[in-house]
């Protein structure tokens, strides 16, 4: 049996990452961390295009061009979400719609 390639010892998918120029997690779209002190953040270009990063407890970081398998490797790793900005632009005063007239929703009009 021939010995498996060495590229299935890695333990992320995304590639080697040593330019040590990667973006900060905090200024990340969104952010997650682990553990073992991993942490990852997906990054949101303004042509949408995604870009997903690991650090791992060992400082190296792992750059992603596919957020579907970024996704998969923080989801596998059972990681914490920290923050999101989809969260807070949801969450914000500024870009919540007040609710139309006569459409307050459930609870508001069970108390008029």
């Amino acid at each position: 049996m021939p010995e498996p390639p060495a590229d299935d010892a890695r333990p992320w998918a995304g590639d080697m990452y040593d330019e040590g120029d990667e973006t900060d997690p905090a200024d990340s779209f969104s952010a997650y961390t682990g553990s073992n002190g991993e942490q990852a953040w997906l990054d949101r270009a303004p042509d949408g295009t995604l870009t997903g990063w690991v650090r791992d407890g060992t400082g190296q970081v792992w750059r992603y061009t596919d957020p579907n398998a970024w996704a998969v490797d923080v989801d596998g790793a059972g990681m914490t979400r920290t923050h999101s900005q989809a969260d807070e632009a949801a969450a914000s005063p500024e870009t919540a719609a007040p609710p139309a007239p006569g459409n307050r929703g459930v609870q508001d009009s069970m108390f008029q």
